[in-house]
C-alpha cells in the first residue's frame, strides 16, 4: 500500500483486487467446500485432464471455471510476487500478500493453471485471464460487480505488472484513469493519468505511484 504526506501526485492502490470495494481476498475460495462438475470425473487421477468447474458449496453456481494443476503432497504452496529488493527499507511500500486460487477438484487439491474465469457468488466475472500457480500471470481483466472492466493489462505472480488500463467507477462516472506501465502494483514507468474529463493530468515518468515532476 502507497502512503505518503506530501504534496506530489501519489496513487494509492492498496492490495490486489481491492479497488473498487471488490475484492479477491473476500472472494477467496475455500480448499475444503468446493464442488467439481465436469465429463471426466469418473477418470484416475493420472487420467483427468486438468480442465473442469468448480461450484459453490449447496449452489449451482460456477466459482471457477478452466485450466487447473492438482498439488502433490511434496509441493510447497506458492507465493505472490515479493516485495522487490529495492523497496525493502522504503517506508511507504507495504509487501502486498495474497493467496493462491486453490481449488478442491474431485482428485485433491489443485491450483488454477492455464486460462481461467473466477466468479463470484452472485455469478458475475470477478476476474479471467491466464493463471499460473494460483495466480493471475499473464494477460488478465478484473471487472466490477456490474461488469465493467476495472483492470485490463499484465499481471505477474498475482500483481498488476507490465502495461495496464486502470478504469475508475466514482459515483456514476467510470472513466480510465491510468494507462501505462504497472510495477509491483503501483504506477511505476510511462504512463498517462486522466480525469473524469479525459483531460491528462500527468504525463510522463512514475515512479511507484509518484508523478515525476
Amino acid at each position: 500500500m502507497m502512503k505518503s504526506n506530501n504534496a506530489k501526485i501519489v496513487v494509492f492502490l492498496g492490495s490486489i483486487f481491492m479497488l473498487g470495494g471488490m475484492g479477491l481476498l473476500a472472494e477467496k475460495p475455500s480448499t475444503a467446500d468446493i464442488k467439481y462438475a465436469g465429463l471426466q470425473a469418473g477418470l484416475k487421477r493420472d487420467q483427468m485432464p486438468r480442465n473442469g468447474a468448480m461450484f459453490y458449496p449447496g449452489s449451482a453456481q460456477i466459482k471457477y471455471e478452466g485450466e487447473y494443476v492438482l498439488l502433490k503432497p511434496s509441493d510447497e504452496m506458492p507465493e505472490c510476487l515479493p516485495l522487490p529488493d529495492e523497496l525493502n527499507n522504503n517506508p511507504f511500500i507495504e509487501p502486498i500478500k495474497i493467496e493462491p486460487l486453490v481449488l478442491n477438484s474431485p482428485d485433491g487439491p489443485a491450483l488454477a493453471n492455464g486460462q481461467g474465469v473466477l466468479y463470484s457468488s452472485a455469478g458475475h466475472e470477478l476476474c479471467q485471464g491466464r493463471w499460473r500457480n494460483g495466480f493471475l500471470h499473464g494477460e488478465g481483466t478484473e471487472f466490477y460487480n456490474d461488469g465493467r472492466v476495472l483492470y485490463q493489462g499484465d499481471y505477474e505472480q498475482g500483481l498488476r505488472q507490465g502495461r495496464g488500463c486502470l478504469y475508475v467507477l466514482e459515483g456514476a462516472q467510470y472513466y480510465l484513469k491510468y494507462e501505462g506501465e504497472f510495477y509491483y502494483q503501483c504506477f511505476h514507468g510511462q504512463g498517462c493519468l486522466y480525469d473524469a474529463a479525459g483531460s491528462i493530468i500527468h504525463a510522463g515518468l512514475w515512479c511507484y505511484g509518484e508523478a515525476e515532476q
